[in-house]
Formats: C-alpha cells, structure tokens, sequence
C-alpha cells in the first residue's frame, strides 16, 4: 500500500483457503502481471527478488504450486552468461531445494505428460526472457500457451480430485500487449489468435467441470490492430490481406536483419520483407 505494507493477493488468499495454485504466462514469469498475484516489491523492474519470492523466499512461502513461462535469466546466478541477477543465487537450484520439479527445456515439458502424469510444485521455464511470439515460436523448443494451459489445468484437477478444495490459476497471453506497445502487427495477430484458442479451450473446460468460474479481463488497448490510414490515395485505406502471408513477427525480422554481415544487403532486406507478408517492394 501507500506506506510500504504488503497486500495480500487473490492467488494468496486461494492458498491459505487450501486450494493449489498456478501462474501460466509467455512473458517472463517475474514480469509485472505475474509478479502481482505472488509477491510484493516496491518496483516491478526488482524481478530479481520477485524470482526469490515465487519459490517461496518470503514469510508466507512458496505459494504457487505451478509455474510456466520465461524469465530464467532472473533464476540463474550472476556466474552463469545471460544471467539478470545481481548475485550468485541458483535459484532453480533452490526452486528444487524447496520441492519443486524444475523444467527448462520442451522435453522436461513433455515429460509432465500432458498434466495427467504431473505431480505437484513444479517450474517450468522455457527462455532466458520472454518466450517468443507464437508467430515465430520453436515447436520443439518452447510450448505454446495452449499446451501450457491445458496441462497446468490437468495438473491442477488430477492435484484435487480427492480434496472438496479446487484451484486458482491466472492464465496471461502475456505478448499481446508487448506486440501492441511495438505495432507488430503479424505478432499481435498471431497472439491473438492464440488468445482466442485459449479462451474457447478455458470456457469448455467450464462447461465441462462443475464449480468452476472463467473471469476473463484485458490489461489495456494499444497498436490498433484494425485501423488503418490514409497513404497515397488521399482516401483512408485497411487492407489486412497481406498479414495472412507473413510467416514472422517484425520483431524477429528486425533481429534478423540486424544480425546480417553478408554481401547482398538489398536482397537480403527484400526477402524479409516477403515473410513479412510484402511481395512488392523495391
């Protein structure tokens, strides 16, 4: 609050009710949504004590029972190269101290056998930040959202089958916003989208279990994905046909083309544009 005290949270408060626990996010899971439902900080950019925080390092302790995203730069010690701490904490090492199964990689993921073989706590981190936009991510390096939440959902419901209690989860399609704050347009589409598959699997899997509740809220609107401009004509134009074709998120490609030492710059930049969904430039 105002004068420094902590507040308790609603992923707290299902906690000390009985009920498990789960954070499902594709940004950094110590990023500001996140972050929010499990630890208390006076800036949200101290996601270094926030990762402390999340494995328990607080007088309450570990409160989340599950945990998928990114952001393992901020669970390495500072020895390690690509490391965002400050020191030389391991706290995936003390993640597993503490009783959590710690996942890093699409194999460890895969071995949660889809949440039906899953036992409580376990982390899952998949990048050093971020994960990527689903428009450009590595099936068979990250998990999508859809597959994150589904076996946190089956995790969760195989976790209380024996107890009147249930679980609380927060589910975040975290990189909307961030393509939004970046007008990439082919990445706000393709989160999207993915938000979308997400919401139809959340609102069957309500249908499907008694006494379950679905809230769904926005965080707030930027970019502008259906406007469109006035460009040559004088005349206000929207033409969203050449999104369907673009294979990358702008991001992506900007990190490509600064990456490029070759020869033939020229084409090189054309062909970007291409998976960008423009075939026309010159």
């Amino acid at each position: 609050d105002e004068d420094g005290n902590p507040c308790g949270t609603v992923l707290e408060a299902a906690k000390r009710a009985g009920l498990k626990t789960g954070l499902v996010v594709t940004s950094r899971i110590t990023h500001a949504t996140p972050a929010s439902f499990a630890s208390h900080i006076y800036d949200r950019d101290q996601e270094d004590i926030i990762a402390e925080q999340l494995i328990g390092d607080q007088p309450l302790g570990p409160v989340v029972d599950l945990m998928l995203g990114g952001g393992l730069a901020f669970f390495w010690p500072n020895s390690t190269t690509g490391s965002s701490r400050k020191d030389s904490r391991d706290l995936i090492w003390e993640a597993k101290k503490a009783g959590y199964i710690a996942l890093t990689t699409r194999a460890g993921f895969d071995a949660l056998g889809g949440g039906k073989t899953a036992r409580l706590p376990y982390l899952g981190l998949f990048t050093p930040g971020h994960m990527s936009y689903e428009v450009d991510r590595d099936p068979k390096v990250e998990p999508s959202l859809l597959e994150m939440t589904k076996t946190a959902l089956e995790s969760l419901k195989r976790a209380t089958k024996d107890s009147k209690k249930g679980y609380f989860i927060m589910v975040e399609a975290s990189r909307i916003d961030h393509a939004g704050h970046s007008n990439d347009l082919i990445g706000h589409l393709h989160e999207i989208i993915m938000y979308n598959e997400v919401v139809d699997y959340l609102k069957k899997w309500v249908d499907d279990n008694d006494d379950t509740v679905l809230i769904g809220t926005a965080d707030h609107e930027c970019a502008g994905l259906t406007l469109g401009g006035i460009v040559t004509t004088g005349e206000y134009q929207y033409n969203p046909a050449p999104l369907a074709s673009a294979s990358h998120s702008s991001s992506y490609l900007a990190s490509q083309w600064a990456k490029y030492n070759g020869s033939d710059p020229d084409n090189y930049l054309l062909d970007l544009f291409k998976q960008y969904g423009i075939n026309d430039a010159k």
